[in-house]
């Protein structure tokens, strides 16, 4: 089952979590998912081709891509295995005690 990890339509916020600056955001907003759907990395594997993959057996049923898609909003999902993925929860953690 997929997990909400954090929904925002705040540019700064958004711009923390993925590392740039606030004047690159040019989506309406974010939301990130944690998919166990999404296989772990294996070395030498294209991580497009597995998105790609997984999309097509998988993404299309998913509620909460769909509700991303019918608020103009970017969805970002990635595995639990994921480093990036880690980097992510760090992230949204910080904003979370930064502004509750």
């Amino acid at each position: 089952m997929p997990t909400l990890l954090h929904l925002s339509e705040k540019p700064y916020e958004l711009a923390y979590i993925l590392g740039v600056k606030t004047e690159q955001i040019t989506v309406k907003g974010a939301v990130f998912i944690e998919c166990e759907l999404i296989p772990a990395m294996q070395r030498g594997q294209n991580e497009a081709d597995i998105a790609a993959a997984v999309d097509a057996a998988n993404c299309q049923r998913c509620g909460y891509k769909k509700d991303a898609k019918a608020r103009g909003f970017q969805i970002c999902c990635g595995g639990a295995q994921s480093p990036h993925m880690a980097i992510v929860k760090q992230k949204i953690a910080e904003i979370r005690k930064i502004v509750p």
